[in-house]
């Protein structure tokens, strides 16, 4: 007799998504019980609510992609004024994603601490570091990151390096940041970095 099929994961709607984080109430007004994720992120969109979707989208991102699209992000902010340490945890994130490892979290969430976690590149690795297995230093019983974290520290590296812009080119950025998010959740191949000039 046959063995039978394993079962399929349910597809989840953008509801279960929500759940796994806070959006706020004007986003969640929006949202259908039996809404798909493309949906909820159309309807966001659609209403203007432009830092909802990208909410939304950091926690319908597998994290890899995730991360990915922080490090996309950030980079476009351009290299002047960022500080040596801020470059780091930058690399350290854009490594994770290329080479994702337990030590690589460690590298990236050092370099997070060094940059700081009030900038944008800062952010990015911390991002990379939330999406290991573990929290706790390697000598310790592992602590596994809640589920929402990644995308929690995605979308406020994405606010952050839209701040850090000129108040005129902020929102053309977020637009800009959910257009990238987008492409990547649909499975095309955008780079961890952003194209040389």
């Amino acid at each position: 007799m046959p063995s039978p099929a394993p079962a399929r994961p349910a597809i989840r709607t953008a509801a279960d998504i929500c759940r796994g984080y806070k959006p706020e109430a004007g986003d969640r007004a929006l949202l259908d019980d039996q809404m798909t994720p493309r949906e909820f992120l159309q309807a966001l969109t659609t209403a203007g609510r432009i830092t909802g979707a990208l909410q939304f989208l950091a926690q319908v991102l597998p994290k890899r992609e995730a991360v990915r699209w922080a490090c996309l992000c950030v980079g476009r902010t351009g290299d002047a004024g960022r500080s040596p340490a801020e470059a780091r945890a930058l690399a350290a994130a854009r490594s994770w994603v290329d080479e994702p490892s337990q030590a690589g979290c460690y590298e990236a969430w050092e370099a997070a601490q060094a940059a700081g976690l009030e900038t944008p590149a800062g952010l990015a690795a911390a991002a990379a570091f939330f999406s290991g297995k573990t929290m706790s230093p390697p000598d310790l019983p592992p602590t596994r990151p809640p589920d929402s974290l990644t995308g929690e520290t995605v979308h406020s590296a994405l606010l952050m390096a839209a701040t850090a812009m000129e108040p005129s080119e902020a929102e053309a950025a977020l637009g800009e940041f959910l257009k990238q998010g987008t492409a990547l959740a649909e499975g095309k191949d955008v780079p961890a970095s952003p194209p040389a000039t």
